[in-house]
């Protein structure tokens, strides 16, 4: 069994691919949010993933930095080491250091005489893409940080990035996106846009282009990035999580790294289908993905009781909604009973439906 620790917040991501894509490692990849650790009498499992530490506060990273070196004790393997592991802020600045990235990144109280522009401002920590346009002087700069200082953002909690010109002769920008599992790395997507933040629902009409199947062809299928991605990873010492980067004239450039993923829920219609030999090079990339969790899950299972002191220093934020709830007593109950799956599926249907009928009927009638 592995576990994935994540936030409560963010545990949809790991329970939306269980749901769907990724139903058949339901029972080998098992989510435990970090609110629930203190309640928790011991850990069964052959591999403790942290995911989210960049969503985790230092008083808290601490306390995960006390149960790694505890496990570190045990035979369960432990991906994203707590105390290793660097920030958004910190791998970019590592990377220009390092001459691998070509723009820098800046923290609003650092001196910002050297800035390259255009630049654009985000958060540190959350993936949620730029809060700003592209900001292309000192006077736009400032009056974008007083703007965001009004609406209540914090200094502390964002970051300034130079602006890399990516696109390409056709006219788009393009974003590569790798997964590390491990030692292995799977080559997971690329994606394309008519605008600098490239985004999965943007301009979709490069779908219809002979570059993007010859693209899609050369990356999945020889990976020619592959030392670069590793190289990237080892500098974040990052062992599960998604890289996204760019390339510009034949220079790769890291945008960051996602400690959880996002493995998509799959089944979605979209606005302009995939050419089939771009789904099949798809689905050949989710069967990748199986084949190291199945492999990863082969290792002895352990089963630990752990230190709480310091796991204390958690508390739950809130409770999951019902319909949360009713998602992952859904997946514990395939663990348990994996032969009745088409009649659970049904059940759920059922229940979850009815769930947001009351929850529509409830706010139509003013109750919240």
């Amino acid at each position: 069994m592995i576990n994935i620790l994540v936030t409560e917040d963010n545990r949809y991501t790991i329970d939306n691919y269980l749901e769907n894509r990724g139903s058949g490692l339901v029972g080998v990849l098992t989510p435990i949010t970090y609110e629930e650790l203190p309640a928790l009498e011991c850990l069964k499992c052959n591999h403790l993933i942290f995911s989210d530490l960049d969503l985790v506060s230092e008083n808290h990273k601490l306390a995960l930095r006390e149960l790694a070196e505890y496990l570190s004790t045990t035979d369960i393997k432990v991906f994203n080491q707590p105390g290793t592991v660097l920030d958004r802020f910190h791998l970019l600045r590592c990377l220009f250091e390092k001459g691998i990235n070509p723009h820098n990144v800046y923290r609003t109280n650092e001196p910002l005489d050297n800035i390259k522009y255009p630049v654009f401002i985000r958060h540190k920590d959350y993936h949620k893409g730029p809060i700003t346009p592209l900001i292309h002087n000192i006077d736009e700069l400032h009056r974008h940080l007083l703007s965001l200082r009004v609406t209540g953002h914090s200094v502390e909690s964002i970051i300034i990035v130079e602006f890399v010109n990516t696109i390409t002769n056709s006219g788009f920008y393009k974003k590569y996106s790798a997964l590390k599992i491990g030692d292995k790395i799977i080559p997971r997507h690329l994606g394309y846009d008519k605008q600098w933040n490239v985004k999965a629902n943007g301009d979709q009409s490069y779908k219809l282009t002979s570059e993007y199947l010859s693209d899609w062809t050369e990356y999945v299928m020889k990976f020619p990035h592959e030392e670069w991605v590793r190289d990237v990873f080892n500098h974040a010492n990052i062992d599960y999580g998604r890289i996204d980067y760019g390339e510009k004239e034949g220079r790769l450039i890291a945008w960051e790294i996602n400690l959880n993923p996002d493995y998509g829920r799959g089944g979605r219609r979209k606005k302009v289908p995939d050419p089939a030999d771009v789904q099949q090079l798809k689905l050949e990339g989710h069967k990748r993905i199986f084949e190291v969790f199945h492999e990863m899950n082969k290792n002895r299972v352990t089963e630990i009781r752990f230190p709480k002191t310091a796991l204390q220093e958690f508390s739950y934020k809130k409770s999951p909604s019902p319909i949360t709830r009713i998602k992952r007593i859904y997946i514990r109950l395939i663990m348990l009973f994996p032969g009745m799956k088409g009649l659970l599926q049904s059940v759920r249907s059922l229940i979850l439906t009815f769930l947001r009928l009351c929850s529509s009927l409830f706010s139509r009638s003013g109750y919240s």
